[in-house]
């Protein structure tokens, strides 16, 4: 859900998630390959990359909102039965 509003780059989407870099790099590979994301270079010193949703990619808003609500359901669920 991270790319739902924003474009950002690749620390920026790391920071948020608990993967290592080399896993973030074959994953956004995998969704650019599939048309879910674009990446955007920028010719700057340092180089600057962006990640943004496709049209293609922001077709599935509805469905990462509804994963999400699930599983932060499923966890609140686990948490009680604890």
């Amino acid at each position: 859900m991270l790319l739902i509003h924003d474009k950002l780059r690749f620390n920026e989407i790391l920071k948020e998630l608990s993967a290592s870099p080399k896993t973030l790099t074959e994953r956004l590979k995998d969704l650019k390959k599939h048309g879910l994301i674009d990446r955007k270079v920028f010719n700057e010193i340092p180089i600057r990359v962006e990640y943004s949703l496709t049209k293609h990619g922001r077709s599935l808003e509805d469905i990462f909102e509804r994963i999400s609500i699930w599983s932060k359901n499923v966890m609140m669920e686990s948490r009680a039965q604890k």
